[in-house]
């Protein structure tokens, strides 16, 4: 499915008023850069994730020091083709605990890699086609297809990250496309159809 961008404002205008969660989720920097804490799990929640201590607690203390603090959307090619298995890598091994699916890991990932990984809820992975592979494959599918969307439209969000800083709520790139998405393909549509 394709974005309509002549929407994106109204569209990114419409989230931060509707949902209202950038105090408590896209504004707040989490503790423990390099590792799964429970911190992940209580901040994901603030977005729907859902998620019991219980759930989230055998990840607890894994590494992702591997994942470096990457740009999704500014790497090159290259250093995107030798970085994929990195976070395959590192996927595969928090994605294999019962309770922790595609969702609920990219909520509680994204704040730590908030320029790299997107959050990756079934709305978003809809709209960009990705139904197939392992759980591990999807997040790296989505990310693809979000970097080469993201690569062709960064003046344009550009733009909207200064939007949103002017509304108080500073966001990086793949967030701001990761949401449009979101609200133009989601349950709640700004025009209310």
């Amino acid at each position: 499915m394709e974005l309509v961008w002549q929407r994106a404002e109204d569209c990114l205008r419409y989230y931060l008023r509707r949902f209202n969660r950038f105090q408590s989720y896209d504004g707040i920097t989490p503790t423990h850069f390099n590792e799964i804490s429970d911190d992940d799990r209580r901040l994901a929640n603030k977005i729907a994730a859902r998620m019991s201590a219980a759930t989230w607690v055998s990840i607890v203390g894994e590494s992702i020091a591997g994942v470096g603090d990457w740009d999704l959307l500014r790497m090159t090619d290259v250093e995107w083709q030798t970085r994929k298995q990195i976070i395959r890598d590192t996927l595969s091994g928090l994605l294999g605990h019962p309770g922790i699916g595609v969702a609920r890991l990219t909520k509680g990932l994204h704040r730590k890699r908030p320029n790299l990984i997107p959050v990756c809820d079934s709305v978003v992975l809809k709209a960009l086609g990705v139904n197939l592979g392992s759980r591990p494959s999807q997040v790296v599918v989505c990310m693809d297809r979000l970097r080469v969307i993201g690569r062709g439209q960064l003046t344009r969000l550009r733009e909207l990250r200064e939007l949103s800083r002017g509304l108080d709520c500073e966001m990086t790139d793949l967030r701001i496309l990761e949401i449009l998405y979101w609200v133009q393909f989601g349950p709640f549509p700004p025009d209310g159809k």
